[in-house]
């Protein structure tokens, strides 16, 4: 559906094509718009299709390395809007690996035929971005997110068992981002940082130590069987 209107707002010049897209003559049965993030679920519903088959995940740091590699690189291609094309040649190194050596992931394949249609998308639309999002952030995301899982399951047993107690308990670790790591950062550790912590290094040194607390978090109140549910 997402696609089909994409196609109809390609072709039709001028407000009316944007009109159709983002119609809200009946806003409480269908928005046009929401459509795309089918884009995303229909994704989604395959990799754990996929994963729910998947008997047995053994460590792999060669697929772990090149698997966060292409996360990293499509974050610095698509932020400073190089050529999308690097991000499909460093995606391809772990599916070229699990060919030669005989373990080509499933997921991985789809994975980056999803960053493929991003890529390939990411001119149209003025660019990848979030809000309103675009085609290309939708595969892009959807082929990045797979890539991160095949990485993430490909790490050692200790630190995936650490995941997956993060993953139990996804909407704690949403609300956690917001609240309670900011709270626990400023009253804790700010006071004793100060005005010093400027620049790259230490920005990408205060971004690791947050995300380390909010592991902390979610893990303990995961491990105590407290959850957070709609």
């Amino acid at each position: 559906a997402g696609l089909v209107a994409f196609r109809l707002s390609a072709t039709v010049s001028g407000s009316w094509a944007n009109s159709v897209w983002t119609w809200h003559g009946l806003d409480w049965t269908f928005q046009p718009e929401f459509a795309g993030y089918l884009l995303i679920v229909i994704p989604g519903t395959i990799v754990g299709d996929l994963l729910g088959r998947w008997e047995k995940f053994e460590s792999k740091p060669e697929l772990v390395a090149t698997g966060f590699l292409t996360i990293v690189v499509a974050l610095v291609v698509f932020y400073l809007r190089l050529n999308a094309m690097l991000v499909v040649v460093v995606a391809s190194i772990p599916i070229l690996i699990g060919f030669r050596r005989g373990w080509p992931s499933p997921i991985l394949r789809w994975s980056f035929v999803w960053l493929v249609l991003g890529c390939l998308l990411e001119p149209y639309e003025g660019g990848i971005k979030k809000d309103p999002y675009t085609m290309s952030y939708l595969f892009a995301t959807a082929g990045l997110a797979g890539y991160g899982l095949v990485a993430m399951a490909h790490l050692p047993e200790r630190a995936t068992n650490l995941l997956a107690s993060l993953g139990h308990n996804p909407l704690l670790a949403y609300e956690a981002v917001s609240n309670l790591v900011p709270g626990i950062w400023a009253l804790v550790f700010a006071p004793f940082i100060g005005d010093w912590a400027t620049g790259t290094a230490a920005g990408l040194g205060i971004a690791v130590a947050k995300t380390a607390i909010l592991v902390v978090i979610v893990s303990a109140f995961s491990r105590a069987r407290i959850t957070m549910r709609v």
